[in-house]
């Protein structure tokens, strides 16, 4: 009988001993992932620190060398300068706005010949930043052949529906409200317009927030 006890003694501190050991271990694997979050964390915040200032330089780069800027307002602006050679400040433009899941050109100034059609190849891929380059080359060849007309593009209204034309007054209207409350934002928070409720951020080179 007392060798029972005894030997039931022994099996119980042999478990308690066990216990306290995986609790040990337990313990040791909780901070050793804390520490190894943590560690994650730190690198992210760096990262996305680096990430802020690759940004801005990028725009400093594309501003200085490409004259490129990103204008928000009724849909958003596109404007390049340094394409012409021998007027490097002249600025050529356009302004897209999404209406009813479709990219709709408001303006072209100077038109390019083509427009229209790289509109519906942007409708079918939803390459926008790919429109914005051919558009900028279109620019370019414009300028070098002499082909650039004196007349801005602006949209037939016909291919647009009536409740577009109202959904486009009533965004003109609240955005002439807004532009009055803030006259200035900031250029990582512009949004560049895509299809299905998604939205790509762009960043915008410095300078006020003027309607297209």
């Amino acid at each position: 009988m007392s060798e029972s006890i005894l030997n039931t003694t022994a099996t119980n501190e042999q478990l308690r001993s066990l216990v306290m050991d995986q609790r040990a271990r337990r313990d040791e694997y909780v901070n050793a992932i804390s520490n190894q979050l943590q560690a994650i964390e730190s690198l992210e915040a760096e990262n996305d620190t680096k990430g802020d200032k690759n940004l801005e330089k990028a725009i400093m780069w594309y501003d200085k060398f490409l004259g490129f800027q990103v204008v928000g307002g009724e849909g958003v602006k596109f404007v390049f300068s340094k394409i012409d050679v021998q007027s490097p400040d002249r600025e050529y433009s356009f302004c897209i706005k999404l209406i009813e899941e479709r990219y709709i050109l408001v303006h072209c100034v100077p038109f390019v010949d083509g427009s229209k059609e790289l509109v519906k190849h942007l409708n079918c891929n939803n390459d926008l930043y790919k429109f914005v380059r051919t558009m900028r080359e279109r620019f370019q060849v414009a300028t070098i052949s002499g082909n650039l007309s004196a007349i801005s593009f602006c949209p037939d209204m016909s291919s647009i529906t009536s409740s577009s034309l109202s959904a486009l007054s009533l965004d003109s209207r609240s955005e002439n409200s807004t532009n009055q409350r803030h006259t200035r934002s900031r250029s990582k928070n512009l949004k560049i317009p895509t299809k299905k409720g998604l939205s790509s951020q762009s960043a915008a080179s410095p300078g006020s927030m003027e309607r297209c």
